[in-house]
Formats: C-alpha cells, sequence, structure tokens
C-alpha cells in the first residue's frame, strides 16, 4: 500500500527531532532540579551554622552574666505557652546605695529568648527559638532550647540557690 502524502517518507526524521529535543528539555529540567536541591542543602548546613555560632555567643554571655552579677537561682515556672521562665535573685543597689535583691528572669518571647531585668529592660539572647524548657537539680540548671530549624541545644550551668 502506497501513501499519497508527500511528506509521509520525511516523518520518521521529524520524530527523531522531537525525541532528541525532549531529552535536552529533560535533562536541562533534572540538571535544574539537581541545582535547586544541592542549593538547598548548601543553605540549611549555613543555616544550622549560624544557629551553632549564635548558640555559643549566648551561651558566653549567659555564662558571663551569671559569673560576674552574683546571680542566685530562684525558680522556674511555665508560661502561657507550656515554657519555661527562669527567675533570678541579683544583688542591686538602689539610689540611697543599700544593696536589695532584684528578679530576673530568662524566657522564650515570641522567637526570641531574653533575658529582662527587674527594671523592664531586656537582653536578647538568642533568636529562632521555637521551645524553651528548664530544669533545676540543686545547685545545676539545666536549659534546653530548640531551634525553629530544628536543632536542639543544651547547657548545664552551676547557680547556687537564694
Amino acid at each position: 500500500m502506497k501513501s499519497n502524502s508527500k511528506w509521509f517518507g520525511r516523518r520518521p526524521a521529524f520524530t527523531m527531532l522531537e525525541v532528541v529535543c525532549a531529552l535536552f528539555v529533560l535533562l536541562l529540567s533534572v540538571r535544574t532540579i539537581a541545582w535547586e536541591v544541592d542549593l538547598f542543602q548548601r543553605f540549611q548546613q549555613k543555616t544550622a551554622a549560624q544557629e551553632t555560632a549564635n548558640w555559643e555567643v549566648a551561651v558566653l554571655q549567659l555564662d558571663e552574666w551569671l559569673e560576674t552579677e552574683n546571680v542566685r537561682f530562684k525558680e522556674i515556672k511555665a508560661n502561657d505557652h507550656d515554657q519555661s521562665v527562669v527567675s533570678f535573685l541579683v544583688p542591686v543597689k538602689d539610689k540611697k546605695g543599700k544593696v536589695q535583691q532584684a528578679t530576673y528572669r530568662l524566657e522564650p518571647y515570641e522567637d526570641l529568648l531574653r533575658l529582662t531585668s527587674h527594671q523592664g529592660g531586656h537582653m536578647p539572647l538568642l533568636d529562632s527559638v521555637s521551645s524553651f524548657k528548664a530544669t533545676y537539680q540543686e545547685p545545676w540548671l539545666d536549659l534546653k532550647i530548640r531551634s525553629s530549624h530544628h536543632q536542639t541545644y543544651h547547657e548545664v550551668w552551676y547557680v547556687e540557690t537564694k
């Protein structure tokens, strides 16, 4: 049986060109997806490294504060979101020079871990915090923090009671 179409003999050439173009598009798509996955993994690694560095800085800041201010542990309470709020007693001088015990708190606020003073100010220690749990087994204060990127951090300090 003979075809009446003058293009019938050339059709396989067009099909081969279409296959080559489809394979090229597929290869380009796979390479693009692989590049995006690699970029995402590198971003996650840098984020984790930055979070770890931020945690180390927060630990150093808190450690220095605990040592230099003659801090005493007071109590741990839970806030509305079932996260810990740690209270400390710190000797401070009033305007008359008399030493009094002021209460400072280590607490989560939104996605931030901060140290608040008795005067209402605060010192941000760590951002991207999703949970904060503290326990006290005299004389050890145990802090566990989970970041919003699912990293978990843990530190223990020696802190005497009131």
